[in-house]
């Protein structure tokens, strides 16, 4: 009598019953594979898309960077925005950069705010951009941005007139070195540059402490 060959019902090896082909293993109680093809799995729920809040807009401004970011040009963006809500958000993004370890802060400039690095990460810059160049201020030259920090937007006229001499030589030099700039174009009206209160490391031009010489004057 031939024994019964692998896969016919009464074959038997070493005492191992092996299942036939399609029957279930007792010992494993395995099932059929489950369809996971894509269209089996559930649909995706689409996050339904709106305008963004006002946070998300402020923060995409700042990071333009252009120029300081105010509450009045803001509100050319978000139609109907006051000073209050503006100053709140500002100060909700810098809390949120706070609890997160970010390295930049938003800080004022002056009469708006821009994106800038924390103290502790300021070598990055200038690692990135370099060494900041030495600047002396002195003499006429001193003299000259006082008199276009306090009373800016002054006139070559005013300046010359509260220097009691030419002050146009050093007026010049100051453009040159990028500290004083003609205010919109106008020849001969200036005013003080970012340049300026980075060098002064002022956030703004009403910080710096008034002389009682040109108050009085």
């Amino acid at each position: 009598m031939t024994d019964p060959a692998p896969g016919e019902p009464d074959f038997v090896a070493w005492g191992v019953d092996w299942p036939v082909e399609g029957e279930v293993s007792p010992e494993t109680g395995a099932e059929p594979v489950a369809d996971v093809s894509p269209a089996a799995l559930p649909a995706r729920e689409e996050e339904e898309e709106g305008p963004p809040a006002l946070m998300t807009i402020l923060e995409g401004m700042l990071f333009l960077g252009d120029e300081p970011v105010s509450a009045a040009l803001a509100g050319r963006t978000v139609p109907g925005l006051d000073v209050t809500a503006f100053e709140r958000a500002v100060s909700s993004l810098n809390r949120r950069y706070r609890a997160q370890n970010r390295p930049y802060a938003i800080r004022r400039r002056g009469n708006g705010y821009e994106m800038a690095l924390i103290p502790r990460y300021g070598y990055l810059e200038d690692r990135i951009r370099g060494e900041p160049r030495s600047m002396r201020v002195e003499g006429n030259l001193l003299d000259a941005l006082a008199i276009v920090a306090f009373r800016q937007p002054v006139t070559r006229a005013a300046a010359d007139s509260l220097k009691g001499g030419d002050t146009g030589p050093a007026l010049r030099q100051l453009v040159r070195l990028g500290l004083v700039a003609q205010q919109g174009g106008a020849k001969g009206v200036y005013v003080t540059t970012p340049a300026f209160l980075k060098l002064f490391q002022i956030d703004r031009i009403e910080d710096l402490p008034r002389p009682a010489d040109l108050e009085q004057a």
